[in-house]
């Protein structure tokens, strides 16, 4: 998913607690981002993909638009949740 939003000019960057380095696309480096809800609102899309328990789901609430893979988080009842 994120060799595809690069290779359409995307700025692609990851959180995920399990993986401290991450290049794709033509061994492209991806950075990673500290998960906080000001880094989550500042950004255009947030795309989750996968499910951490590390993660606090509550910080979330301040993305405008964000889509997941995950049937569980369209489930959890908020406006703005989307699954893929």
């Amino acid at each position: 998913m994120a060799a595809k939003l690069l290779r359409r000019g995307a700025l692609v960057r990851y959180a995920d607690p399990h993986v401290p380095s991450l290049t794709i696309h033509e061994g492209e480096p991806v950075p990673p981002i500290e998960l906080t809800a000001s880094e989550l609102a500042a950004n255009d899309l947030v795309v989750i993909t996968t499910r951490h328990d590390a993660v606090d789901w509550g910080l979330y609430a301040s993305t405008p638009r964000w889509c997941s893979t995950l049937e569980e988080c369209a489930l959890q009842g908020r406006s703005g949740w989307h699954t893929l």
